[in-house]
């Protein structure tokens, strides 16, 4: 990694490639989440797995995969077969990694998936989910979800709650556990976005669609630009 990891993400790391466990990241914008997984990612696919990474959208999908790419150009564990592109890696001894956007209709033709990475799953719709979870069913693969709460809703937010499977390693981590982030920023963030869009995007709040709070998930949800809201630099 491109700086010394925090104890959450050597123990995600520690769980992904070596325990083979199904991890599930509820994170802060800007602590790391995108960059561990996409470090395991790579070593799934040295090791000879076949990663399938899926995004809400087409940069999102790019950006994880740059920094999967940005890991193989660095640490070069296994020559590439062929000439990587900024969707997919396949190595001589087998391993691959395909990271794609959302579309249910394309992605239903993979299978074999030996770790599946969900980035942003808050914002993905549970339709891709059930496209993509029975890909893992005969090569006994296992998931990472990753993401920053977007509303009590969905099937991350189902699977944070405990109502969906209940194999998962759970981590959460606010803005507070993260030594990159301080104080004045998030405070100049509060006076910037107000103090229920901080709770949701640093404090791991899931805010709720309907009732008395004045707040309207429904008319921010649809305010936000996924390409522009989610791009996780650290």
């Amino acid at each position: 990694m491109p700086y010394p990891p925090d104890p959450w993400q050597r123990a995600t790391l520690t769980e992904l490639v070596r325990d083979r466990l199904n991890v599930l990241l509820c994170c802060s914008r800007q602590v790391g989440k995108t960059e561990t997984v996409a470090c395991a990612a790579y070593l799934e696919a040295v090791g000879g797995g076949f990663v399938l990474v899926v995004s809400p959208s087409e940069r999102q999908s790019l950006e994880f995969f740059d920094r999967l790419l940005s890991y193989h150009q660095r640490l070069g564990l296994a020559p590439a077969g062929r000439q990587p592109t900024r969707h997919e890696l396949c190595l001589v001894g087998g391993g691959r990694a395909l990271s794609l956007p959302n579309s249910e209709r394309t992605i239903r033709t993979y299978a074999g998936v030996t770790l599946l990475v969900i980035d942003e799953a808050a914002r993905v719709p549970d339709s891709l989910y059930g496209a993509v979870t029975p890909m893992l069913a005969v090569s006994g693969g296992r998931m990472a979800l990753l993401s920053t709460p977007f509303g009590q809703r969905g099937f991350f937010w189902k699977e944070w709650q405990g109502q969906g499977r209940q194999t998962w390693r759970r981590h959460q981590v606010s803005w507070e556990d993260c030594p990159r982030l301080n104080r004045d920023f998030m405070e100049a963030e509060t006076r910037a976005h107000g103090e229920l869009w901080v709770q949701q995007e640093y404090g791991l709040r899931f805010l709720p669609q309907t009732g008395a709070n004045p707040f309207d998930l429904e008319k921010f949800r649809g305010l936000v630009d996924c390409e522009l809201e989610t791009d996780d630099w650290w």
